[in-house]
Parts: structure tokens; sequence; C-alpha cells
């Protein structure tokens, strides 16, 4: 997991809750007295190179439904430069807008289905996206295309619009489930066809014949060339079981090869072989403990799935109370165990970080100390969960940056899919692409 790394007394105090009175200043803020800021923007502090970027190859990047920044930033650490970032919350702009710092007035607050996307070639490299998951979350009512927040429309009308080199979004995996998997392979069709635009008032399974018909014909040649999967966090550094479905489309006709997702580079078997041998317990300075199971003999060269230790590990202890407590840091309600609301373990990766701010049904946003005692997560605990470096700022109260944690893509993940896009669009700028305006349906 890559993360901005500091010295204690560097680290101390550089990120509290902001409330929304602050967000007029809303600077990476220190432990002196409230209203006291530092000067310097965190992305300067985390990308000194990324500031060039806008005057080379790169085109800048628009992410829709941008959150607390995490997928905005494991994209920016894969390489690509900062642009444009679309959020209806105002919480989660002024949490974009305290990190961005030189940048900040990329962030756009409003609702996306009123923004008129600008039609043309080239202008922008990626559009990234994690829409609203809610429609389609076993969490949720589950009214998938039917709910009013349902915003796949609104990404392909965006991808239609900007014409992007490539597309990268991210939903939960229910969404390939067996309710919802008639509707997502539709929204890959559009994304792969997407000026064979839905008539008005066409039901959108009418339309989808019209796409599956439309790719029979000879000749037939996509614009995006589109692959998706189901991906563990876990198996890429993140300290945390998540899985989420992620859609990666290039452009077919820019040159560009295929996305291939990258190999898994974290596995459980590693972890159950440094817990073994106790290579796992000296590094937390820990006594070595019965294994919780077998350990494969067999080394496949992964890194070891990252644990809540490890994640939590530098932290000091969480203030008391709120009052004084910096870097969002302080003891939350008493957490309760019942069967069902078990909570994570330690030495295991965390169990997927949710978005309620006072407990969730299945006790994830707890875990058990090495005494077996219950407790919550601190708002930073969670932060360091989903990979924020302890310089993030979250702007609102503890509802407000719970919902913005919960529902962020962890920055390593976001990180390790974005990488080979990366690469693969190295050589692609200046290739010829024909703009498809003109050949709406």
């Amino acid at each position: 997991m890559m993360s901005v790394h500091h010295d204690r007394a560097a680290r101390r105090g550089t990120s509290r809750e902001v409330t929304t009175r602050d967000a007029a200043t809303a600077a990476p803020c220190t432990a002196r007295p409230r209203g006291t800021t530092r000067p310097a923007p965190v992305l300067q502090l985390a990308f000194p190179d990324v500031q060039d970027d806008r005057r080379g190859r790169r085109a800048p990047t628009v992410e829709i439904c941008a959150g607390a920044f995490g997928l905005g930033l494991g994209i920016l650490q894969a390489g690509f430069a900062p642009g444009s970032y679309y959020d209806i919350d105002p919480h989660a702009c002024a949490t974009l807008r305290a990190n961005l710092g030189v940048w900040a007035s990329g962030v756009h607050e409003g609702d996306i289905r009123t923004v008129a996307w600008k039609t043309g070639t080239g202008r922008t490299d990626l559009l990234a996206a994690g829409t609203d998951c809610r429609p389609f979350s076993l969490a949720g009512l589950q009214a998938g295309q039917h709910d009013p927040r349902n915003l796949f429309p609104e990404l392909v009308r965006a991808l239609r619009g900007m014409e992007p080199l490539a597309l990268l979004s991210e939903n939960v995996p229910n969404l390939v489930g067996r309710s919802f998997r008639p509707y997502f392979d539709y929204v890959v069709r559009q994304i792969a066809d997407p000026f064979l635009v839905a008539r008005v008032g066409e039901i959108w399974w009418r339309h989808d014949e019209r796409l599956k018909a439309h790719a029979a014909e000879p000749g037939f040649r996509p614009l995006y060339d589109v692959r998706w999967r189901v991906v563990n966090a876990a198996d890429y550094g993140v300290p945390q079981y998540r899985k989420r479905v992620i859609v990666v489309a290039t452009r077919a006709d820019a040159g560009i090869a295929p996305y291939q997702f990258p190999a898994a580079t974290h596995a459980k078997a590693a972890l159950l072989r440094a817990q073994a041998d106790g290579s796992y317990w000296t590094q937390h300075g820990l006594a070595p403990r019965p294994p919780v199971a077998p350990a494969p003999a067999f080394d496949d060269g992964l890194l070891a799935w990252r644990t809540v230790r490890d994640a939590l590990a530098g932290l000091p202890a969480p203030s008391p109370t709120e009052a004084g407590a910096w870097m969002n840091h302080w003891v939350l309600r008493e957490a309760r165990r019942y069967p069902g609301h078990m909570g994570s373990r330690l030495d295991e990766p965390s169990l997927t970080i949710k978005a309620g701010a006072h407990g969730v049904a299945g006790g994830e946003n707890m875990y058990l100390d090495d005494l077996g005692t219950p407790r919550h997560y601190t708002l930073r605990e969670c932060a360091r969960l989903q990979g924020f470096p302890d310089t993030h700022i979250f702007v609102g109260r503890q509802t407000h940056v719970m919902h913005q944690i919960g529902n962020a893509v962890p920055v390593g993940l976001a990180r390790s899919i974005a990488s080979p896009l990366y690469d693969l669009l190295g050589g692609s700028r200046g290739a010829h692409m024909a703009p498809r305006a003109a050949a709406m349906r």
C-alpha cells in the first residue's frame, strides 16, 4: 500500500475533522488551536511532480461521483494528471477541495444530470466513476435500474460527450449477481457502443435489443473495448476484505492494446506462513501465537495479506473524546458483540468498511483488541484501512465523514487498477480517433 510517509512529529495533527464552518479555510489542520492551518496543500506533499502533468502529453482526468477522493488519489498515484471532480454532496466536495489544494478549482458541486459534457475527442485521457452503489447494494432496497439514484445512464452520457481514451468505473459486486446481471450487461453494451442512444421513452431492455442487433451486424466495430472483473481489495495490499466490480474500457480506434487486469500481489497463504514461522509476530514485537489455520507449504512468491494490526501500526492511542482529538482519531461509542455482529480480527484483513457512522448491521466497523474486547474503529483508523494517508482531511461531522470513508474506493486498489491503464495510454496521445458525435442514432 503506497501512502505518504512522514515522521511522527511531522504527521502529528495534520488531519482532524473539519466542520462546515471551517471549510472556507480548509487547509491541512494541525493540533494547534482551532482555526490554525498549515499552508502546504496535501497533494503538493504527496505528488510533487504532478503539477507538470498538465503541460505534458496527458490530458486531465474527469471523475464523477468523486466522493472522498479514494479513487482519484489512487489514479493520481498511478501517474494520471489531476483534472475535474464532480459530486453532489457538499461535504465530499469540501473534502476534495481541502485535499486538492492548488487544483481545488477543478471541483464541481452539483447534480451531474445537469452537466453539459463537452463533445469532442482527445480532451480527456480518463473518465473515472464511482457511481452510487445503493441501488444495487445488498444493504439497500435493491431497486436497481428503477432507483432514481442509478447514475449509469449519466455515466454513459458523460462518456458519449467526452469520448475519453479510457473509462474506469467501480461498484458493488451484487451488480453482477443474478438480479442485476442483465442490466449490467446492458450497461457494458452501452459503453462499448455509446452512440446508439436510447430513444425517448424507450424501456432499457428494448434499447438493449437494439444494441445487441447492432453488434451482430457485419463489420460492426465497438468504439470501446470493455473488460470487467470482480476483485478483492485484500489481494492488492489493502488491509480489508472488500470485493468490488471494476469496469475498464479503452478506445478501440486509438491503437490501445486491450486492458489486462493486474495479477494479485498479496495472498492469504503468505500471511498464514508469516504467522506460522513467527516473522509476522516479530515484525510487531509480539511473542509467537498459535496459527489460526494450517499454513500452505507452497510459496507462490506473493506478499502477505495486510492485516488490521499492520494498517494501524504507529497510530497513537485514540483520544477519549472528540474535543482535542487530532487526525479524526477519538474513541467512538461503546461497541457490542453478538451473533452476526462479531467485528474484525486484528491479525486478518478488516471486514468491509461501510458508511454507517453509528455501527453497521454486520459489525464491520469494529474490531477485537488483543484482550478480545470489541471497539469501534476511529474515523482515522477507518481511513487507514481504506488507504488514505494520515494527511488526508475529511470535512463534516462524524456522520458525514464516515459516509465519505465508507463509500470510498480503497486508494491502493485504485492505484493497482489504474497503473496498467496508465501504461497502456502512454503511447496513445495524438493517435487518430474519429469523433463519433455525428454517428448518433
